[in-house]
């Protein structure tokens, strides 16, 4: 449900051109899909996002998916 609310409010963000509504709801969608999938994200990816967190908006780990060997 939280991946599917936060969806719906990056929509109603867009629509009203909301830029930090938006990346609100991004962040909120990236932490749904990482509690879905606990393997999507690892300790050197959270610290990358804890470096850079302070100056974004919202951020999302796109892809295939799957680990490289």
């Amino acid at each position: 449900m939280a991946l599917a609310n936060a969806a719906d409010d990056r929509w109603a963000a867009l629509k009203t051109c909301d830029v930090e509504r938006f990346g609100e709801a991004f962040r909120r969608s990236f932490d749904a899909q990482v509690a879905m999938f606990t393997h999507m994200a690892d300790d050197g990816l959270g610290a990358v996002i804890a470096k850079h967190a302070s100056g974004t908006l919202g951020w999302k780990l796109s892809g295939a998916g799957g680990r490289v060997p």
